[in-house]
């Protein structure tokens, strides 16, 4: 699982970091318009990077995190996080719907860029 995570939330990570100077030179070649785009997208999903996050946020103290579910019951409000990744029950369905989500995340940001930035 911890795997799966770090391999496809890595670039969802990287678009949202706050500090990335790799991204944010592609971002800086981009139009006004997209510039703005981008820095919605950011927003819409910095959440959903740090969910991601730290659900391997462990694996370096060789312990994975285990989130503690379902999330809705442990995270502050006005989280943007999909209802139904918050109301996981298992960490079978909170994998899948953590990777649905982080593809779609990811996908608008290589959609923006026009490939994988």
């Amino acid at each position: 699982m911890v795997r799966q995570i770090q391999r496809e939330a890595g670039p969802l990570i990287e678009y949202t970091e706050p500090i990335n100077s790799r991204i944010f030179r592609k971002a800086d070649a981009l139009s006004g318009k997209a510039k703005k785009k981008f820095i919605a997208l950011r927003q819409e999903y910095r959440d959903l990077a740090d969910v991601s996050l730290f659900s391997f946020s462990g694996i370096f103290q060789n312990r994975p995190n285990k989130p503690k579910l379902p999330l809705k019951d442990a995270l502050v409000e006005d989280v943007r996080i999909p209802k139904n990744l918050l109301e996981a029950t298992s960490l079978r369905a909170f994998l899948e719907i953590l990777l649905k989500h982080t593809r779609l995340a990811v996908q608008d940001f290589d959609e923006l860029f026009g490939e994988r930035a």
